[in-house]
């Protein structure tokens, strides 16, 4: 137990020791150039242990840990073997874990000693890097030199003559001595050669980079005080001829405002004359004609809002003589109607067990029979009555659907026999109801058509459909409804029973 909890001590220890052992001394013993090109490369190279480790534990079981150590060979037998387990026998999947565990005991040591041996290889190489870099700096400014590109050259060698023990090394000072010379003169020459294309700017920019102590400054000076007066004679030119160009516009914008304005096209005049610039002589001109062409567009608003307005008054006063028109029609129209049905009303009152009643809205006549109210709900006229299952019964004439709303007024329960309602049309011929409409129509799906008796209890309504076949030449249909057995039969015109019949 108490091997277990070392071994466990040990493992926290070596996991928060830092990833750097034994790069110090090798350092030490290095010069400044020396250390940062070693720091810079044992970053990029040495292995962390806490990630080896977590690897281990995580994903050991695939040889993670050893792929991160650059053993690809041992990695690749744990992921082989992974492999073999799963294809061949689950159960020896648990081998590759505990072997991974195993190895984590021992991975951070592994990582220290890679590391070490890692930083003894990139401390012995730049140990012997010094000379070769000043070597190799001198023949790369060389080069530069030879396509004259003298600036590179120069810039490649005060990179190594910052180093330390390089600023005493008399070659890179003659060679930056004779570069720099070099680059003035190349300066000289390009900026004259610049000058001559009227770059002024451009070669200025160049000479000014000269510097005081160089053997070209003096003449860099004169050169500069040279092309400045040109520069300036130029910029006058450049000015004069912006200034004639602008007058040039001016005159166009002007003129073409002009022309705009003579015609009548007051807007598009405006936004020409509006783009003479006010330093022009034309802008005087300009300002004159856009003040009138202003006003006289003032006076066009004016004058349009004015006649706009009287439209719309003339508009309003329309509208209101269609609305006092619409509600007169409205007032005719609803006494018409009133009148109407007051006549409808009195011939109702007229005729024999028939009373006003309003159904759906509208005044129709009932046909009241032994303290029922028969009313009439819908007509619908057929030749042919399709069954739910695709049959079908044509009538010779054609069937008229009657739908009733039948309500007991009375104390007691009624019976109506739908077979005993007739059909009267203008030549006073009855027609029964028909029993071969009535079964088609219940075989659409109607739960109201009717053959022989229904019952209707006191206070309740009933819906009923009946079914009569008639010429297509029958009009002036009646319902002819009779009144117990030897009661006189009641006449319910169609025409007043329904308003659409």
């Amino acid at each position: 137990m108490e091997f277990i909890n070392n071994k466990i001590k040990s493992l926290i220890r070596q996991f928060n020791s830092p990833d750097n052992l034994g790069e110090i001394e090798l350092i030490q013993e290095m010069n400044e150039p020396q250390r940062l090109m070693f720091q810079k490369s044992i970053k990029k190279a040495k292995k962390r242990k806490k990630i080896g480790f977590i690897l281990g534990i995580i994903l050991g079981w695939l040889g993670a840990h050893r792929y991160y150590l650059g053993d690809y060979a041992i990695g690749a037998v744990y992921t082989l073997a992974i492999m073999i387990a799963i294809a061949f026998d689950e159960s020896l999947i648990i081998l590759p874990f505990i072997a991974a565990l195993i190895e984590c005991l021992s991975i951070m040591d592994k990582i220290d000693r890679y590391n070490r041996s890692v930083a003894l290889g990139i401390a012995k190489k730049v140990q012997e890097f010094e000379n070769p870099l000043i070597h190799e700096a001198l023949e790369r400014a060389s080069n530069y030199s030879s396509t004259d590109n003298f600036e590179a050259a120069i810039k490649e060698l005060k990179n190594v003559s910052i180093l330390p023990g390089c600023q005493s090394n008399q070659d890179i000072q003659n060679k930056l001595t004779e570069y720099q010379h070099k680059l003035d003169r190349q300066i000289l020459w390009k900026s004259s050669e610049e000058a001559s294309l009227g770059n002024f700017n451009s070669a200025i920019s160049r000479l000014e980079t000269i510097q005081t102590n160089s053997e070209a400054y003096e003449e860099a000076q004169q050169k500069i005080n040279e092309f400045g007066e040109a520069l300036k004679q130029k910029q006058a030119e450049k000015e004069l001829k912006e200034k004639e160009q602008q007058e040039q516009r001016a005159n166009q914008f002007l003129q073409a405002g002009l022309k705009l304005g003579e015609t009548g096209m007051l807007s598009p005049a405006l936004m020409s004359l509006r783009q003479v610039p006010e330093e022009t002589q034309a802008y005087e001109e300009a300002q004159v004609k856009i003040a009138e062409y202003e006003a006289t567009l003032m006076q066009r608003k004016l004058e349009k809002e004015k006649e706009e307005q009287l439209k719309l008054e003339q508009l309003k006063l329309e509208q209101q003589r269609k609305e006092e028109l619409r509600k007169h029609q409205q007032l005719q129209q609803e006494m018409l109607e009133k009148q109407k049905e007051a006549e409808k009303e009195k011939l109702i009152a007229q005729l024999p067990n028939l009373v006003p009643i309003h159904h759906e809205g509208e005044l129709v006549a009932a046909a009241l029979v032994d303290q029922t109210i028969h009313i009439v709900d819908e007509i619908e006229r057929k030749r042919t009555i399709y069954g739910v299952l695709g049959n079908h019964t044509t009538a010779s004439g054609e069937f008229i659907i009657i739908r009733l709303i039948v309500r007991n007024d009375s104390k007691k329960t009624r019976t109506i026999s739908a077979s005993m309602i007739t059909l009267i049309d203008h030549e006073d011929r009855q027609f029964s109801t028909s029993s071969e409409g009535a079964t088609a129509l219940t075989m659409s799906g109607d739960e109201t058509a009717e053959f022989l008796l229904t019952e209707i209890q006191p206070g309740l309504e009933k819906r009923i459909t009946i079914v009569f076949e008639v010429p297509l030449t029958s009009k002036d249909l009646k319902l002819q409804i009779p009144s117990g057995i030897f009661g006189k039969s009641t006449i319910l015109p169609l025409s007043l029973a329904t308003y659409e019949f």
